[in-house]
């Protein structure tokens, strides 16, 4: 369970995360928003472009060497020249991997963290932290007995 915790300062969320830590709740890679511009819902929308290339290259590669060696080994079902089928999956994968890289890099599978930080103002922080289901109440005591002002849970 990924849990969202907003503090007045700090002070606060440092002495939250450290208590998650101490009890062995803070997950891998525990993240501090110090900063409310860094989280906005166009934060990423500037590197668009790169995520789609990226996206389109990895999976419009592995789709085109997919298909080349099942046509090669006359597993895809139909009779299709090698060429053919790669260029077809390479295509493909090419669309849909820049596509959903390119909706990834500008934030839309991140609408948890824009509500969490919806109002948060200067000074305050947001500790974002991933928590196994089974100890989701003893973290969510925790960073309320630490003065946490909101806290967001979201299934993941």
């Amino acid at each position: 369970m990924i849990l969202h915790a907003l503090f007045d300062d700090s002070a606060h969320g440092d002495a939250a995360l450290s208590a998650l830590r101490d009890a062995g709740l803070a997950g891998d890679a525990p993240e501090v928003h110090r900063d409310r511009l860094y989280h906005t819902p166009h934060a990423g929308q500037s590197a668009v472009p790169m995520w789609f290339l990226g996206g389109a290259t990895l999976i419009g590669g592995a789709g085109a060497v997919l298909g080349f060696v099942l046509a090669s080994m006359g597993l895809l079902g139909l009779s299709v020249p090698p060429l053919t089928a790669a260029a077809f999956l390479g295509l493909a994968g090419g669309s849909l991997g820049g596509l959903s890289s390119a909706l990834g890099g500008a934030g839309a599978f991140r609408s948890d963290y824009y509500k969490a930080a919806q109002g948060m103002t200067s000074g305050q922080v947001l500790l974002t932290v991933n928590v196994p289901w089974a100890e989701s109440d003893q973290a969510l005591t925790l960073l309320g007995e630490h003065g946490a002002l909101n806290i967001t849970q979201v299934a993941g």
